[in-house]
């Protein structure tokens, strides 16, 4: 059974960075970079400031080693295609977050297994060795990036082709594997009980507010780097998750997805309808 739903994740996973891939050429990616203030920003909220916060609530609220360990797994993995979705959402800067988002998931080649190895509870059950991780995330994020964004870049008419129908097949994947953890565990959902689903949201939370407080005074900027840092790189995680071969690791990192995933559509809701007003003022000055 675990196998068959690691196998789901993986293809959900290379869809998922195909479709981001294929959104963005490689001169899009320079301009990005070049904002060097919001990029460096971009990297301590997700590399630094959100693992932080992760580890501080597992341990404030002792957390269950495996539920929590899923949770941590989300913390340690940035770059997060939905939140470029969530972002446009909330009418926020939707290029700055696709730029982020492709730049995120190259770095998190790099910078998930350090930071994977430094937050994950002790214990062999719950960890992956760095290059247990590297093997993962090599074939199945870093060569698919890198072809999507050769294809977007030589071959637009491709990418524009190409993106709408992975689009659909990734969000497909996205839903059933959802609702299958959430039938297959219910019970062991239902039964995390108040303080860990509290822990969980809190996580989601102070993730988003970590990251629309330092992007600067840009509102559309800020929106996209608080959903790029508020919404973690789920297909990645679960990946990590699944190669752990605990199932109660994937239940917790899917139970961290979904409660994220509802705290960001709130801000996204809220986003919306109280930044509309300041640019249509904007507008009619």
């Amino acid at each position: 059974m675990i196998a068959m739903l690691s196998n789901l994740i993986t293809a959900w996973l290379v869809l998922t960075i195909l479709s981001i891939g294929l959104s963005v050429s490689a001169g899009e990616l320079l301009g990005t970079a070049r904002r060097y203030g919001l990029l460096l920003r971009a990297m301590v909220a997700n590399l630094l400031l959100v693992p932080a916060l992760a580890v501080g609530l597992y341990y404030l609220f002792q957390l269950p080693v495996e539920i929590g360990t899923g949770m941590l797994v989300c913390a340690a993995t940035p770059g997060s295609p939905l939140g470029i979705k969530l972002t446009q959402l909330a009418k926020g800067d939707v290029p700055v977050a696709v730029g982020l988002g492709v730049m995120l998931i190259g770095v998190s080649v790099a910078t998930t297994p350090v930071v994977a190895s430094l937050i994950l509870p002790a214990g062999d059950h719950v960890r992956l060795s760095f290059l247990e991780i590297m093997q993962l995330l090599v074939p199945q994020v870093l060569l698919p990036l890198g072809v999507a964004v050769g294809i977007k870049s030589l071959q637009p008419r491709w990418a524009e082709r190409l993106l709408r129908p992975l689009q659909l097949f990734s969000n497909g994947l996205f839903i059933i594997l959802v609702i299958w953890v959430l039938v297959q565990d219910f019970d062991t959902l239902a039964a995390l009980g108040l303080t860990t689903a509290g822990a969980m949201a809190i996580v989601g939370l102070g993730s988003w507010l970590i990251g629309y407080t330092l992007a600067g005074t840009d509102r559309g900027g800020r929106l996209a780097l608080a959903f790029g840092t508020g919404f973690r790189n789920s297909a990645l995680a679960l990946l990590i998750a699944a190669s752990m071969r605990q199932h109660l690791v994937i239940t917790g990192a899917v139970a961290y997805v979904v409660l994220a995933l509802v705290v960001n559509l709130v801000a996204a809701w809220y986003a919306r309808r109280n930044i509309e007003p300041v640019r249509l003022k904007a507008n009619s000055s």
